[in-house]
């Protein structure tokens, strides 16, 4: 009688073993909920310390904006700026100015004046609760950059963020000008 009960206490062992290994099969619209237990306890205190890095802008190099006349205006893309945040601020903030030379050829000159720019909005971004601000965001907000203008900001955040804008640069090309290639310098500065 002794063994019976043996035999029978193992096979149900055995059954229960079955049962729990079988998996759980939800339908399409049925949800499969797991509990999952664990223990927090008061172990080893530990520490660590979260490294930063600079603040920087990129900006492509060289741009050919192409071919005008006279008394006309060239305008077109400058190209990707980005703006790479890794200072790991409790509150970071920053803020990119564009300024430009003006540009030219032996003997002559292009104004600075003539050279507008707009930021247009951001092609991409990211970073915790980074609210990042266009400088122009519109065509109808260029401004010439013979002086230092804002080209984009971060007025709040949290941690490292990065944006990336695609600018329009546009020059006027002045009456009296002559054929041939003019150089400008168009400078990004991050702080």
């Amino acid at each position: 009688m002794f063994a019976g009960r043996v035999g029978l206490l193992v096979v149900g062992v055995i059954g229960l073993v079955f049962a729990a290994a079988d998996p759980v099969v939800a339908d399409e619209d049925d949800d499969i909920d797991t509990t999952v237990t664990f223990l927090v306890s008061s172990g080893t205190s530990t520490t660590f310390a979260i490294l930063s890095g600079p603040l920087s802008v990129s900006a492509p190099e060289p741009v050919d904006l192409g071919t005008a006349g006279p008394s006309s205006s060239i305008t077109s893309p400058l190209g990707t700026v980005t703006v790479t945040d890794m200072r790991a601020l409790l509150a970071p903030t920053w803020t990119v100015t564009v300024s430009s030379t003006g540009g030219g050829m032996t003997g002559e000159t292009i104004a600075a004046t003539g050279v507008t720019y707009w930021s247009g909005l951001d092609t991409a971004s990211s970073g915790a609760g980074a609210v990042f601000v266009p400088g122009q965001p519109a065509a109808s907000d260029q401004v010439a950059i013979s002086t230092s203008r804002t080209a984009f900001s971060l007025s709040s955040g949290l941690g490292n963020n990065s944006v990336s804008w695609n600018p329009t640069l546009s020059v006027t090309i002045p009456e009296a000008a002559v054929s041939g290639e003019c150089t400008a310098t168009v400078t990004h500065s991050a702080a």
